[in-house]
């Protein structure tokens, strides 16, 4: 066990408060809280964000949401039991929002730990490499109110046993791991996870994850300890980088904490460009455990969301993700194929959002103040008979969309498609998941979106190409070039690896927001919140993928 008094300030992260409400854990029994049952959160039936037909119920007379539940219009009481996930384990201690986090974290304060002292452990399984990180924890945490910071290295059975005692005196908890998948190997099936179980759902101190820890707390913790990346499924939907390195199995595991019910937990989600990352971790669990439910979150570095009392609220100046599968989603997992997907629900929240903590489901009866209800028809784009070809490892072809995107770190501005010939009501990112600007392709997709509601969105990979001919009129071809050159050698030409194209749609959206702060990608982009997209991932049309109806908006097959 080792005590550390840190200082300094590092770059920041993002936060996901949660609480443990209602949790049937596999290890461990929670007694039901009735009170959570009416919680002040809606779902809504018009957010595009899956069946919402297993949670509706008969309507109170006390004024029901969209949910069947009482609605009293107040938030969660203030000091209700917290769980913090965070999107990163940088912060900045100057960051209001993030003090606000911390303060939650700590809100119940004595009455925990006992005493006047306001106690947190942070707890990792190796020491982290920068120290900085120490730093800027801690001087976020002095700010917060916290009086006392306990750091416990957790790798051996005997540092595990010494961390768990301390848990039982502290008021709250902190996961910092440096690899989720070795610290899940170290802290599974152990009095350390008792423990730790026991501070958030038996003592109602406060429990979080910042970084990779965030992964652990979630239903499905995402700990394979492998390099996982949204390029594997897009290759290989039963990619081995899926496996945990240490066992052989699942990267999955739903055996741990679990303060998530249901969900699978990702973080730095635009920054890395993780989007199928999420799906397709949720794509694993879905096939190999069909009788669950499984929904992603997927946390910005610089945002989180604030779960208490069964209610999730989103903060900081980035975005929170959320994916279900709806009634009309298929899923396509074939060995040495890409992950094909179609007609997943995708919200995309910024601050102030609100959501059901045991569904997801976000509450569209609470908006944020600056959100605005899409209360009109969105007519798209009429489809010409045209023939048309963009290739995804020619950025300069984007000009050919019906929208076009000018985005850089400092630069963001939307224009029509200046090609002699382009296809309308699209907009596109090419070489999207070049990792030099994925993050500013993402975050510049959605703003474009935002601003153009009713065209469809998509992200083509270097080896992906888009078609459409004029004998198909409105059915947009998902191929592939091959053989292109190699940006590291272009003396060396790239075969057949078939991309998962992206395509976001946003005909079904009823509202939408903007954060008010300037994103971390770029100076120019404010990030952009969408309620009700629909999100597909679509293979190449000339094998047993899909091509994708822009007149119907829906993916057919070839």
């Amino acid at each position: 066990m080792l005590l550390y008094m840190l200082r300094g300030v590092p770059m920041w992260a993002g936060l996901l408060l949660g609480c443990a409400v209602d949790v049937v854990h596999p290890k461990h029994v929670v007694p039901a809280d009735t009170d959570s049952a009416a919680a002040d959160t809606a779902v809504p039936t018009d957010s595009g964000s899956g069946d919402t037909s297993e949670t509706t119920q008969e309507p109170e007379d006390t004024g029901p949401t969209d949910s069947g539940r009482p609605d009293t219009g107040d938030p969660p009481p203030d000091c209700a039991p917290p769980v913090v996930l965070a999107g990163s384990h940088q912060v900045l201690a100057s960051e209001a929002w993030w003090t606000a986090l911390l303060e939650t974290l700590g809100c119940r304060g004595g009455e925990i730990g006992g005493g006047d002292v306001l106690e947190v452990g942070i707890l990792t399984e190796a020491m982290p490499p920068d120290a900085t990180i120490h730093a800027g924890l801690q001087a976020a945490l002095e700010e917060a109110g916290f009086t006392s910071v306990r750091w416990f290295v957790a790798s051996t059975p005997e540092e595990v046993a010494t961390a768990a005692d301390a848990i039982g005196e502290l008021d709250a908890a902190l996961l910092v791991p440096i690899s989720a998948g070795d610290a899940y190997d170290a802290w599974n099936d152990t009095p350390l996870e008792e423990a730790l179980y026991a501070l958030s759902t038996e003592r109602g101190g406060g429990i979080g994850g910042l970084g990779e820890g965030a992964m652990l707390l979630a239903g499905i913790s995402l700990a394979g300890g492998q390099d996982y990346l949204s390029t594997h499924v897009m290759i290989d939907g039963h990619t081995t980088e899926l496996d945990d390195a240490s066992d052989g199995g699942s990267a999955l595991h739903d055996d741990f904490l679990g303060l998530v019910p249901g969900a699978i937990v990702d973080v730095q989600m635009t920054g890395l460009g993780r989007l199928v990352r999420l799906a397709g971790a949720m794509a694993r669990y879905t096939d190999e455990t069909p009788d669950a439910e499984v929904w992603g979150i997927g946390l910005d570095a610089q945002s989180g969301l604030i779960l208490q009392d069964g209610v999730g609220t989103v903060v900081g100046p980035g975005t929170v993700s959320v994916i279900h599968t709806t009634p009309e989603s298929i899923l396509g997992r074939g060995h040495w194929s890409p992950l094909t997907w179609t007609s997943l629900a995708l919200d995309r929240l910024t601050a102030g959002w609100r959501l059901d903590v045991a569904t997801g489901l976000v509450d569209t009866s609470h908006p944020p103040a600056d959100a605005e209800a899409i209360d009109w028809t969105i007519e798209p784009p009429a489809v010409m008979a045209i023939d048309w070809q963009i290739s995804g490892h020619l950025p300069e072809e984007e000009d050919r969309f019906g929208v076009m995107v000018t985005r850089s770190s400092s630069t963001f501005e939307t224009t029509t498609g200046t090609a002699e010939v382009t296809l309308p009501g699209l907009i596109g990112m090419l070489d999207a998941d070049f990792y030099e600007m994925q993050a500013v392709n993402h975050e510049a997709l959605y703003r474009a979106l935002h601003d153009h509601l009713g065209h469809t969105g998509v992200l083509v990979t270097y080896q992906g190409r888009l078609e459409h001919h004029a004998d198909s009129e409105g059915r947009l071809r998902l191929t592939w070039n091959t053989p292109v050159p190699s940006r590291d050698d272009p003396e060396m030409l790239l075969e057949r690896w078939e991309p998962s194209h992206v395509v976001v749609d946003t005909s079904e959206v009823s509202w939408r927001s903007l954060g008010v702060s300037a994103s971390a990608h770029s100076s120019a982009i404010h990030p952009a919140g969408l309620i009700g997209l629909k999100l597909h991932l679509l293979a190449g049309s000339d094998s047993d993928g899909w091509i994708y109806d822009l007149t119907t908006r829906t993916p057919v097959r070839p």
